[in-house]
């Protein structure tokens, strides 16, 4: 995923940028305003979702205990809560 994918949504000084030291105000607001884009939530929709889940496991007794379509939006919310001051 970081070789192939990543790229397509943020450049290499973007995800070095992320993870550099900063304050936790800092950090969210560059989570906000430039790591959190339409891009990132498509891919992460795209990789999440229920078909995606469904080509890399196809056990039903997956979705019996939760909905596939939870899972990006899940994803995208603890993403975002873990970037907030």
């Amino acid at each position: 995923m970081a070789r192939f994918v990543m790229p397509l949504i943020h450049d290499a000084t973007c995800s070095r940028e992320l993870m550099s030291r900063k304050s936790a105000e800092e950090q969210a607001r560059f989570y906000r305003t430039v790591w959190d884009n339409r891009r990132w939530r498509a891919m992460v929709k795209v990789l999440f979702g229920k078909p995606a889940i469904f080509v890399i496991s196809p056990e039903a007794d997956f979705f019996r205990f939760h909905s596939g379509s939870g899972v990006p939006e899940f994803l995208l919310e603890r993403s975002r809560s873990t970037c907030r001051p």
